[in-house]
């Protein structure tokens, strides 16, 4: 193998390896931001059922 592919398949693996480091990060912030709304439903879930208790009770 000549010194010139060796540098090339580092640099393939070096940018498979970035890409997947972002996708990683990515991935996690989706997962904490798909949370954060699943609590903000809840809470206006609870918010509506007391307004209507509230309303109708």
């Amino acid at each position: 193998m000549s010194v010139e592919n060796a540098r090339e398949r580092m640099t393939a693996k070096t940018g498979r390896e970035e890409r997947l480091r972002e996708a990683a990060f990515a991935s996690s912030v989706l997962r904490q931001e798909a949370h954060a709304l699943t609590l903000l439903a809840c809470g206006l879930d609870g918010s509506f059922c007391e307004a209507t208790d509230c309303l109708y009770g």
